[in-house]
């Protein structure tokens, strides 16, 4: 038997809101996070393309500039933006962040292959 049954629900209620609140908070924070690390990805991206184009079009590559390294990383930079796009179009955030931030990541692994200076984000 059931005694103080309404309290119970009552307090299921409660529990209930406070975990959409806390799952309303964290997917703020989650675009906040996708904003910040989105922002500047198709920029960096453009620079290092423009640069690897460049430098594949001269006879010779500037001594310290490890051109097949670049090329390798921007592909793979590449490719982790469209699944990051494509993770946020679906609606999955907490994917497209990661995606994004390991993009960003081989970005600048290509830029110093390069040794080209990417702006700060």
């Amino acid at each position: 038997m059931l005694v103080n049954g309404s309290g119970v629900t009552a307090d299921a209620n409660g529990l209930s809101q406070e975990v959409a609140s806390k799952k309303q908070a964290a997917m703020a924070a989650l675009k906040g996070q996708w904003d910040a690390v989105s922002a500047p990805v198709p920029g960096l991206i453009s620079s290092v393309k423009a640069r690897v184009d460049t430098l594949g079009k001269t006879k010779r590559v500037p001594k310290g500039v490890d051109l097949s390294a670049a090329k390798s990383a921007l592909v793979d930079a590449t490719s982790l933006w469209n699944k990051a796009q494509s993770s946020h179009s679906a609606g999955n955030i907490a994917d497209a962040v990661s995606a994004a931030k390991d993009a960003t990541t081989k970005l600048q692994a290509a830029a110093e292959a390069l040794k080209l200076k990417l702006p700060v984000a």
